[in-house]
């Protein structure tokens, strides 16, 4: 029984861990898309358009 709960406990720490990383993720990816200017976006775009001409 005893390691049947900690096993439970364990796994729900687990899960719980994993689920707060996923909405951290999420919660990231949306504070860069907002603050993102077309400035960034131009920037980013042209390191894009290079990195894919490196790849070729």
């Amino acid at each position: 029984m005893e390691t049947f709960v900690t096993l439970f406990t364990g796994s729900l720490y687990l899960i719980g861990g994993l689920l707060a990383l996923l909405v951290l993720l999420i919660c990231v990816f949306l504070w860069m898309v907002s603050t993102r200017t077309r400035q960034d976006s131009k920037i980013f775009q042209e390191r894009f358009d290079g990195w894919r001409k490196r790849r070729r």
